[in-house]
């Protein structure tokens, strides 16, 4: 047992002064081992004159204090933090390490856990931590991010697991990565996914594919040993011949036992396009999670026009490069929807948003997110070069 409270506490250690190491030399004084508790005590109550970026780093590490007075109060700050100080904060910029420790320590609080995994700047493998368990409000921001799960792979396996998450929107992230061609071996979502695509119910990427292309190769090695012929059938053409014809009670019985009911996006894949509207304007999260992607446009729109849509699932169309052209206009060309800091930063990364818009939006950036279009790629050129001259102001 201490042993494992050792490694904890060197584990601790070593993220504490991580976190330390991105702060100035004045900023990071709590933090050093030699601090004295009462100017922990002062810092970890978000007292300290700090910047709100630089402040809520700091009392993130102070959760890790070997002083369990200090950690306590650490941690009642964050979770007692008022919320407009709280995405302030984030906004500024809160360093990699110190959103890594947000992530989780905002488990019970899954509005703002979602506004740390929003954070382009999260690392991934800190949302890989809890991708597996999140509640659907952030588990559905973290499928949709589709350039962090096409990087992580450890992300996707969590939220295979996660029983949160509806299988429609499951479905959606692997029917996309098969589309990008990832072929990690053992996920059962992705051999399913890749079967849905091409057709093919035998092909796979899992292990087990992998074990017989083994099994095959070896066959053919020389001082193989042959392979046994199959066992003949026990059933003679004279027992198929007196086989009994099932009667039709019998069949239709059969057919009971292989009704299935079918899933949500089955059904609205049967659906003529009027219905399909009129399931979009008013259906809930899962419906319109699928019409969102429907390939109709006038199906999509009605989906991102329904009064019941959230932030997080705006957020979350706005970053999506596959969306509908017209879709994100919409999303663009309204005043409701771009209050949103997140919208506005998503909006400016989707090279579908239309140029004269995206660079309005691009000038209401923080200097971080300025910093991050003007190193980016497949953003239009126009957007790259702006951004280099508001971040050198």
């Amino acid at each position: 047992m201490t042993a494992a409270k050792d490694a904890a506490a060197t584990a601790a250690a070593g993220i504490v002064a991580q976190l330390a190491a991105e702060l100035s030399a004045k900023d990071r004084r709590p933090l050093l081992p030699n601090a004295p508790t009462p100017a922990k005590l002062f810092a970890a109550k978000g007292l300290a004159p700090l910047p709100p970026p630089t402040m809520l780093a700091v009392v993130c590490g102070l959760c890790y204090d070997p002083d369990v007075e200090v950690a306590k109060a650490a941690k009642k700050t964050i979770a007692e933090l008022p919320e407009k100080l709280f995405k302030a904060a984030l906004s500024g910029g809160v360093p990699a390490i110190g959103l890594a420790i947000l992530v989780q320590l905002c488990g019970k609080q899954p509005a703002r856990q979602r506004w740390v995994v929003l954070q382009r700047a999260t690392p991934d493998g800190a949302i890989a931590t809890v991708a597996a368990t999140a509640v659907y409000e952030v588990a559905s921001v973290i499928a949709r991010d589709q350039q962090r799960c096409q990087r992580s792979e450890a992300i996707v396996r969590a939220l295979e697991q996660n029983p949160n998450l509806p299988r429609a929107e499951q479905e959606a992230l692997f029917d996309f990565l098969v589309r990008q061609n990832i072929a990690w071996v053992g996920l059962k979502s992705l051999d399913e996914a890749h079967a849905r695509l091409t057709g093919d119910t035998g092909a796979k990427v899992s292990e087990e594919a992998a074990r017989q292309e083994a099994a095959k190769a070896a066959a053919k090695l020389p001082g193989a040993p042959e392979p046994e012929p199959p066992a003949p059938s026990s059933v003679s053409k004279s027992s198929v011949e007196k086989a009994p014809v099932a009667t039709e009670p019998e069949t239709a019985a059969v057919k009971k036992e292989d009704e299935r009911p079918l899933s949500v996006a089955q059904q609205l894949a049967g659906m003529p396009a009027g219905k399909k509207v009129a399931m979009a304007s008013k259906g809930n999260r899962e419906v319109r999670a699928i019409l969102l992607r429907d390939s109709n446009k006038v199906v999509a729109s009605a989906a991102i026009r329904n009064p019941q849509i959230t932030e997080s699932e705006i957020i979350a169309t706005a970053q999506n490069r596959a969306a509908s052209a017209d879709v994100i206009r919409i999303i663009a060309g309204s005043k409701d929807m771009t209050r949103s800091y997140g919208v506005k930063v998503a909006l400016v990364f989707n090279p579908k948003t239309p140029l004269p818009i995206a660079m309005a939006l691009l000038r209401r950036l923080q200097k971080r997110d300025l910093k991050n279009v003007a190193t980016s790629r497949g953003i239009p050129t126009p957007l790259v070069n702006l951004a280099k001259k508001l971040v050198k102001g």
